[in-house]
C-alpha cells in the first residue's frame, strides 16, 4: 500500500515539476485544454446516462395537455413538451405506468366533456340547463368513442335534439353531424363510415341513421350524398362487393401458397367479373299422374206410387160423358184401370285436382361470371461454395401441382371461362437481408444486449473524442512538453556551413580549397560554443 502511495506521489511531483517548468502562456493553454476536455467528458457522461424519452401522447388539445402536465408535476415525473405543446414525452421506463395512472384519472378526455359533468350536483340547475348539459355530455362521449378508432385522430359530434311536440305530426326529427380528422396516411374504410353512423344513431333516442352526416376536416362528405340517385349508391355497393371478393380470394390463395413455398414466395392477383342483374322467374308445372279427389257429391232418388190411368183418345170427346144403358157396365175401353209405378235415380259428381307445382326463382344479386387469377411463384435459391445464391427455376411438374391447388382454391370452372396464369420468376429479394440478419444473431453475448442502446448512442461521441485527441490534443501536448531551450535552439543555430562561415568571419576564399570536414573543424575552432550546442542537438535527435 505504501509503495502505491509513494508511486502516486512521485508522479504528482513529476507533473508539478513539469508544470512549473512551463512558461506562463503554456500554463494558461494547458489549463484551458484540461477544462475543455473535462467539459467534453462531463457532457458525454450526461448524454449517455440521460433518460430515453418516448412519446406519451400526441395531438393533444390545450385542455388535455394542461391537465396531463399538472398530473405529471404532482407525481414528480420528468417530461418534455414537443410539437408546440401538443405532444408530451416521458422517460421510456415510466411510459406505461404513467399512461395507466392518467387513464385512472380519465385523461386524456379528447377535448370533450362527458358525463362527468353530472358528478357535481347543482341544486339551482334549471331544466333547460340540465337538458343542455345532457346534450353536451352525449356529444363528448360519442366523440371519445369515435377517437378510439385507429384511423381517427380527432372527432367532434354535434347533435340537435328538438323539443317534444304535443302532436305527432308537429314533431321534428333529431339530426347529428360528425367531423373527424383522419390520421396521417390513413383513411376510413367503407365499412367504418356506416359503423360510425349506426353508433351515433343508436346512441341518440329517435335519431334515424339517414339523418347522420359525417365529414372530414377537408370538407369531404364521407357518409354519402343522401340526394344521390339510387343507381349511384348501388354502383358503390357493387364496387365494394367486387373488391371484397377479390381481396378474400387473394388472401386465401396467398396463405395457401406461403404455407407450401414460404413467406414472400408468391404474389397473387385476382380479377372477378360479376353479374349484378337480379332476375325473377315463375314456373308452373302439372303432373297428370298425381290426381287427387278435391270434392265428391252423390245423390239418389226413388219414387213408388199407384192410380187410374185414363183411357181413350184425348180430346173434347173424352171429357163429355157418354150415355149408358142402365144396368150395363162400361166397356173395357172406357173403364179406368189401376196401375203401380216405381222409379229410381242416382247422381254422382266427383271433382279431381291435378297436382300443380309453382316455383318462384330469384337469382342471386351478384353472380360470378368469370374469374381471372395471375400467380407469380418464386423459384429455389441454392447457396454455392462462394456464398452466392443461385436461382433455380421450378420444374414443370411442381408448377402443375401448384396450378391444380390454385384451381381448387379459386373454384375453377372452365365452362364459365375462368383463366389461371402461373409464372415462375424470382419474387423474393430479401435473401441478402436475411443473411445479414442471420449473421448478427447470436454474435453479441446476452449480458451485452441491454448495453447496446447506450453503445450506439455514445459511438458518435467516442469517435469525436478520438479525433480530437489525435489531431488537436496530442499535437498541443507535444508542443507543451518541449522545453524553452529546444524551442529557441533552432533559431540560434546556424542553418548551414555558409552561415557559420559568415558569422565566424572566415572568408570563403580562404576555405575554398578545403574539404567539408576541414571546413567544419575550422568553424568549430572559431565558434566553439555554437559548435557544442549543435553537437548536443544532433545527439538528442539520434536518441
Amino acid at each position: 500500500m505504501d509503495s502505491i502511495i509513494n508511486l502516486v506521489k512521485s508522479y504528482l511531483l513529476q507533473l508539478e515539476a513539469i508544470f512549473k517548468a512551463l512558461s506562463l502562456s503554456k500554463k494558461i493553454i494547458l489549463l484551458v485544454l484540461l477544462s475543455l476536455v473535462g467539459a467534453i467528458l462531463l457532457l458525454t457522461a450526461l448524454y449517455i446516462h440521460r433518460p430515453d424519452y418516448q412519446l406519451l401522447y400526441s395531438h393533444l388539445t390545450p385542455e388535455d395537455a394542461a391537465a396531463i402536465v399538472e398530473k405529471l408535476k404532482e407525481d414528480k415525473v420528468p417530461y418534455h413538451l414537443a410539437a408546440d405543446g401538443t405532444s408530451i414525452l416521458v422517460p421510456s421506463g415510466k411510459k406505461y405506468d404513467v399512461r395507466l395512472g392518467l387513464a385512472a384519472e380519465g385523461l386524456p378526455r379528447g377535448g370533450a366533456i362527458g358525463f362527468e359533468i353530472f358528478d357535481r350536483t347543482n341544486w339551482g340547475m334549471t331544466s333547460f340547463t340540465e337538458r343542455l348539459n345532457f346534450q353536451r355530455a352525449l356529444q363528448g362521449e360519442l366523440a371519445r368513442t369515435i377517437i378510439n378508432l385507429d384511423e381517427v385522430e380527432q372527432a367532434r359530434v354535434h347533435i340537435v335534439l328538438p323539443e317534444k311536440a304535443i302532436f305527432k305530426e308537429d314533431q321534428k326529427k333529431a339530426t347529428a353531424s360528425v367531423i373527424v380528422k383522419i390520421a396521417s396516411g390513413r383513411d376510413l374504410g367503407r365499412e367504418q363510415v356506416p359503423g360510425i353512423i349506426h353508433l351515433v344513431a343508436s346512441s341518440v333516442e329517435g335519431l334515424d341513421p339517414q339523418e347522420v352526416t359525417i365529414l372530414d376536416t377537408r370538407g369531404r362528405i364521407l357518409s354519402g350524398d343522401k340526394n344521390a340517385s339510387p343507381g349511384y349508391q348501388l354502383t358503390n355497393f357493387q364496387i365494394d362487393i367486387k373488391q371484397k371478393l377479390e381481396k378474400d380470394m387473394e388472401q386465401r390463395i396467398q396463405s395457401m401458397l406461403e404455407q407450401i413455398l414460404g413467406r414472400n414466395k408468391a404474389i397473387v392477383r385476382v380479377s372477378a367479373d360479376l353479374d349484378f342483374r337480379q332476375v325473377e322467374s315463375t314456373e308452373e308445372g302439372y303432373d297428370p299422374q298425381r290426381v287427387v279427389v278435391r270434392s265428391e257429391q252423390r245423390s239418389e232418388e226413388k219414387s213408388l206410387g199407384g192410380g187410374a190411368i185414363a183411357m181413350g183418345v184425348p180430346g173434347a170427346s173424352t171429357k163429355i160423358p157418354s150415355p149408358t144403358t142402365p144396368g150395363t157396365a162400361p166397356s173395357a175401353a172406357e173403364a179406368p184401370q189401376k196401375t203401380s209405378s216405381q222409379s229410381q235415380r242416382q247422381t254422382e259428381t266427383i271433382n279431381y285436382e291435378i297436382s300443380k307445382i309453382t316455383k318462384r326463382i330469384v337469382s342471386p344479386y351478384s353472380e360470378v361470371k368469370r374469374l381471372s387469377v395471375a400467380v407469380l411463384v418464386d423459384g429455389i435459391y441454392k447457396k454455392k461454395k462462394d456464398g452466392i445464391h443461385e436461382y433455380i427455376a421450378r420444374s414443370a411438374g411442381e408448377l402443375a401441382k401448384l396450378e391444380d391447388l390454385v384451381k381448387g382454391a379459386m373454384g375453377f370452372d372452365a365452362k364459365r371461362g375462368d383463366q389461371l396464369q402461373m409464372v415462375n420468376v424470382p419474387v423474393d429479394n430479401s435473401i441478402l437481408e436475411t443473411e445479414v440478419e442471420t449473421m448478427g444473431e447470436g454474435y453479441w453475448p446476452y449480458w451485452l444486449i441491454p448495453l447496446l442502446p447506450v453503445l450506439k448512442k455514445s459511438l458518435s461521441l467516442i469517435i469525436i473524442l478520438i479525433l480530437f485527441s489525435l489531431f488537436i490534443l496530442k499535437p498541443l501536448l507535444n508542443w507543451l512538453s518541449r522545453s524553452e531551450l529546444e524551442l529557441s535552439l533552432p533559431k540560434e543555430l546556424p542553418k548551414s556551413l555558409k552561415e557559420l562561415e559568415i558569422e565566424a568571419g572566415s572568408p570563403l576564399k580562404e576555405m575554398s580549397g578545403l574539404s567539408s570536414r576541414e571546413k567544419a573543424i575550422e568553424i568549430a575552432k572559431s565558434a566553439p560554443s555554437r559548435a557544442a550546442q549543435l553537437a548536443k542537438e544532433w545527439l538528442s535527435e539520434g536518441d
